[in-house]
């Protein structure tokens, strides 16, 4: 995981994620996301409050597998989204 804090919220803070797929390899998945406050009354996207990324990886039986062997029709759909 890795993750830019670019300004301080609060509480009484409403926050937007957005969540997109930054890559797909055979055995990793990486998501990225971007934090920004939202005006509750107008829905408006204000600043940029964080950036980050997670990558993941698939295991079965503690050996790593391969998404698209292991699980098609998620690697299928995820490379739409790419």
């Amino acid at each position: 995981v890795e993750c830019q804090y670019r300004k301080s919220t609060t509480f009484k803070d409403v926050v937007g994620v957005e969540l997109a797929v930054a890559s797909v390899s055979p055995l990793k998945l990486t998501f990225a996301y971007t934090m920004y406050l939202l005006d509750p009354a107008t829905g408006d996207k204000g600043p940029i409050v964080c950036t980050a990324k997670s990558t993941h990886c698939f295991f079965e039986n503690g050996h790593p597998v391969s998404l698209a062997a292991r699980f098609p029709q998620l690697a299928e759909a995820l490379e739409i989204l790419k």
